[in-house]
């Protein structure tokens, strides 16, 4: 390395030497020789980023973009509300989510809305979110694949991450160390991960499947007077599809009176006649 940048000083100084004074070209090698080593080093292979994390077995990241781009070991679902973190790193259901470029948002999000989401599990532990969408559920559970690697009463620790097993805990027959498990769990707000569920993994299951159902108008109630209002069967349509023909209750009332009127003037005229 140092016979290359002498024989750079030596090119430098016979070109300059050429159209400048011997003091100015001493000089400008004095200024631009700094300059010019720190550049050739960054250029040189095995410098730079790229070269240390190939070194280091890891892909570099240039960009949060790239950061889809990064190996996975695992992955997971899950659902919650979102309440608050960064640009990239979303809080939902009270655990952090990597927000990248690639990542697909069905939908205008704001702080306070639930979702449902899917994603990846990078080696180097972020949960990494494929697509997030809205949901009117407002349950908050998760569920990943990962490794069990530890025991330790009623905390156990799957894919580098501690959860609480407790009495409720669904916990599967005959699971071993190193073995690979299915696991659903909840975070309180305390940054506990609770347990639900824990299974031998077999597949990932799909994620759920998100219907956004419309407007529900209710069944009407019976109304007075012994005449029940018309029951409306499709409960899932809108009011613009849904036509009712209702009874003017007021009319009908005014009929039964009016006929009971008619009837009572008929009966006192029978009466008279027969006088």
């Amino acid at each position: 390395m140092q016979d290359y940048f002498l024989r750079l000083r030596t090119v430098l100084l016979r070109l300059l030497g050429r159209v400048l004074p011997q003091k100015w070209v001493k000089l400008g090698v004095v200024l631009v020789a700094p300059v010019l080593m720190i550049s050739v080093l960054y250029l040189l292979p095995g410098s730079g980023d790229s070269s240390q994390a190939a070194r280091s077995g890891l892909p570099a990241i240039h960009g949060p973009q790239d950061v889809a781009n990064m190996p996975y070991d695992y992955q997971f679902i899950g659902q919650g509300q979102i309440t608050g973190g960064s640009e990239e790193v979303w809080i939902i259901g009270n655990v952090p989510i990597r927000v990248a470029a690639q990542t697909q948002l069905a939908s205008e999000l704001h702080v306070g809305d639930f979702v449902v989401l899917t994603g990846r599990i990078l080696q180097d532990k972020t949960w990494l979110a494929d697509r997030i969408q809205l949901t009117q559920e407002d349950e908050t559970y998760f569920t990943f694949n990962g490794p069990l690697e530890m025991i330790q009463e009623s905390l156990w620790q799957i894919g580098g991450h501690s959860l609480v097993v407790e009495q409720q805990t669904e916990v599967g027959d005959k699971l071993e160390l190193g073995q690979i498990l299915l696991t659903t769990f909840t975070a309180p707000e305390d940054s506990t991960w609770i347990a639900m569920k824990i299974l031998a993994f077999d597949e990932f299951p799909a994620p759920p499947v998100i219907i956004l159902a419309e407007e529900v108008i209710p069944t009407p109630v019976p109304v007075e007077f012994g005449v029940a209002a018309p029951k409306i069967t499709n409960n899932t349509a809108t009011a613009d599809k849904v036509k009712v023909n209702w009874v003017d209750l007021d009319q009908k009332e005014k009929e039964k009176s009016n006929n009971g009127n008619s009837a009572n003037r008929d009966h006192e005229k029978d009466e008279d006649d027969d006088d």
